[in-house]
């Protein structure tokens, strides 16, 4: 559960006592209670490679490897770029420390399959062994060319269980708020927007 108050702003710090469960008209026992902090994780990363990135590209390849660089042991992570097609940079399975000279081989070309990509990476996250799962998305939402659709992306996430979050890069006029709005609050996820001089890694601690 990913709790909001009244102006939308996250809350932290919850326990136990702070939930009910109404199932049916009638309260539940609530038989296992974690924090987030208490989980292992199977973490995707989307980084948008497409044209639109070109001026931050640097700053995300960065930020992706200080974050990577930063997981407990016991967590899982892949990172995926998308412009015209989706590629898997780096793999579950892989060692962390090949993840920087992957990385430096990303350019910022083409167009964006937003959604596509999104879908890729719901169901790659599928694969992940541990039972929170989430993934992370680096773009300004804006998408060309896909074939899938806004509610299959939320299908898939919600049928999957996966958290979606986004850091929304660019001028705040360019960055499609309203669709990375709608599927992180259908999943449980949130957003987080950043200029283009604004480093990355801040967003991703």
């Amino acid at each position: 559960a990913t709790v909001q108050d009244e102006d939308g702003r996250y809350v932290g710090g919850l326990s136990r006592e702070d939930f009910r469960i109404i199932e049916d008209g009638e309260e539940r026992n609530i038989e296992i209670f974690e924090t987030s902090s208490d989980l292992s994780s199977s973490l995707g990363v989307l980084i948008d490679n497409s044209g639109s990135s070109a001026s931050s590209l640097g700053s995300i390849k960065s930020g992706v490897e200080a974050f990577a660089g930063r997981l407990a042991l016991e967590d899982e992570v892949f990172v995926m770029s998308f412009a015209i097609e989706t590629e898997v940079v780096h793999d579950m399975n892989e060692d962390v420390s090949r993840l920087p000279g992957a990385l430096r081989l990303l350019r910022s070309w083409g167009t964006s399959v937003f959604y596509d990509a999104l879908f890729s990476g719901i169901r790659k996250t599928r694969e992940g062994s541990h039972e929170r799962k989430a993934l992370i998305v680096l773009s300004d939402g804006n998408d060309n060319r896909s074939q899938t659709s806004y509610l299959e992306v939320v299908e898939a996430a919600q049928s999957n269980m996966v958290l979606l979050y986004f850091v929304g890069i660019g001028p705040r006029i360019l960055i499609d708020t309203y669709n990375m709005e709608g599927l992180a609050s259908m999943t449980g996820g949130r957003v987080q927007l950043l200029g283009r001089d604004q480093p990355v890694a801040v967003a991703l601690e």
